[in-house]
């Protein structure tokens, strides 16, 4: 049949596959709530119940009155509590934007120029290859990420040497790079400038004294 009317007022009961109690409105297995509460609405997705953290989506204010947004379970998720910021947990986190790139997966930050693809500083997992060297690199914006020498980096520090333009730094030592790279020996004829920490400043064919 039909029902008419200008004003039609409902309680409760059951409209087609939703339940209608006060002011919730629920579908048959409850999975989907909308809680229209005039002090706390609040609306539930999943089977895991109806409490923020919740395994599931909450979104809508708690009983104190804070707004708050909740995906996931109680291990893995994303929460948002005004005041207090996001919070996330998760097995993997990528952030990709046009200058700024979190990988957990590559366990790096990257910072780009603003046209997005010249990296510029790269900190965590530093090798190009695929390695597991740690530490950080800044490049010269030349786009250069050769791990051959590393002629497109200004400075880096980590596991895979210490640099500052053409000096390399070690425990004992702030030297000019030879020819052969970071860690080299300098050849025979090549000359170079060596600072060490025990106090004495030599060239690589001559020492001072």
């Amino acid at each position: 049949g039909h029902i008419t009317g200008s004003q039609v007022l409902f309680t409760g009961g059951k409209i087609a596959g939703w339940l209608l109690n006060g002011t919730k409105l629920e579908n048959l297995d409850q999975t989907l709530r909308l809680n229209a509460r005039d002090d706390h609405p609040k609306i539930t997705i999943g089977s895991g119940g109806h409490s923020f953290g919740d395994t599931g989506i909450q979104l809508g204010y708690d009983d104190s009155g804070t707004l708050k947004f909740h995906a996931g379970t109680s291990s893995d998720y994303i929460k948002y509590t005004t005041g207090t910021g996001i919070d996330i947990k998760t097995a993997v986190f990528n952030l990709n934007t046009d200058t700024f790139d979190i990988s957990s997966a590559n366990r790096r930050l990257s910072v780009f120029q603003t046209n997005g693809t010249t990296e510029v500083v790269r900190l965590g997992e530093i090798s190009q290859g695929a390695g597991d060297e740690y530490g950080i690199k800044i490049y010269d914006g030349t786009g250069d990420y050769s791990d051959s020498g590393f002629p497109g980096v200004i400075a880096m520090f980590g596991e895979q040497g210490n640099k500052i333009a053409g000096w390399e730094l070690t425990g004992t030592q702030i030297r000019s790079i030879p020819a052969a790279g970071m860690g080299g020996t300098f050849a025979e004829g090549e000359v170079g400038l060596i600072l060490q920490a025990s106090g004495s400043i030599e060239t690589s064919d001559f020492v001072t004294g």
